[in-house]
């Protein structure tokens, strides 16, 4: 029940990212690792740990979250955006259940993303090695470890398929002997995102207490 409630809580976001005008079609994008356009639908498989200091057990929770681009236009800043939703379902459940809207918006030096009613800048362009920026300039909370480039026009396999040229985009890593905390990003050229990973985990004791959770690109159209 707790890696429920934590799992829908970790999902849900703003019910409408934007007021719907006129606006102009979206027909390019910045980046080759960003490959959007209205009508992709993609699907995630996601597993999630949660793990249990008072028990000491590792709860898991297996699921399918489907993204669908909906819309393209240009904001009051003049900058191309497209909209997406979002439904939910967990494993051995037939039924789709709508969990969130989606904003991303395209510039030419970056690529933001508004999600958990929090905009981040997922890409910052142009791509080149062990480059840094303020993956949350919008934030309140000082952002103390800087997005990067982990790696760039790398291979990259995981258990749905094989992505031959990919970055990382490192967003945070706070690993020592009492804490586990890491979270990055794969993006596929011509295709996007085909992986997320979360993690916060204490780890000081001989019962871990904390979270994982994993994205993985099952299915692209």
């Amino acid at each position: 029940m707790k890696l429920i409630r934590f799992l829908s809580f970790f999902l849900i976001t703003l019910a409408s990212c934007t007021s719907k005008t006129t606006y102009e079609p979206v027909k390019t994008y910045p980046s080759d690792f960003f490959e959007i356009h209205v009508g992709k639908e993609t699907i995630y498989q996601i597993d999630s740990l949660y793990f249990n200091d008072f028990t000491g057990k590792i709860d898991s929770l297996r699921g399918e979250l489907k993204e669908t681009v909906v819309d393209s236009f240009i904001d009051i800043a003049g900058k191309p955006s497209y909209l997406a939703y979002r439904v939910y379902k967990r494993d051995g459940i037939s039924n789709w259940t709508p969990n969130s809207s989606i904003l991303y918006s395209l510039y030419e030096n970056k690529i933001e993303r508004v999600e958990n009613n929090n905009r981040m800048v997922i890409q910052n362009l142009p791509i080149y090695s062990s480059k840094k920026w303020n993956g949350n300039p919008f934030s309140i909370i000082p952002n103390e470890f800087p997005f990067s480039y982990k790696s760039i026009e790398q291979p990259y396999t995981t258990k749905f398929g094989f992505y031959p040229n990919t970055i990382i985009v490192l967003q945070n890593e706070e690993v020592n002997f009492i804490q586990d905390i890491y979270s990055d990003e794969v993006y596929a050229k011509s295709q996007g995102l085909i992986k997320r990973e979360y993690r916060n985990i204490e780890i000081q004791s001989n019962k871990p207490r904390g979270y994982k959770i994993t994205w993985l690109l099952k299915s692209i159209k």
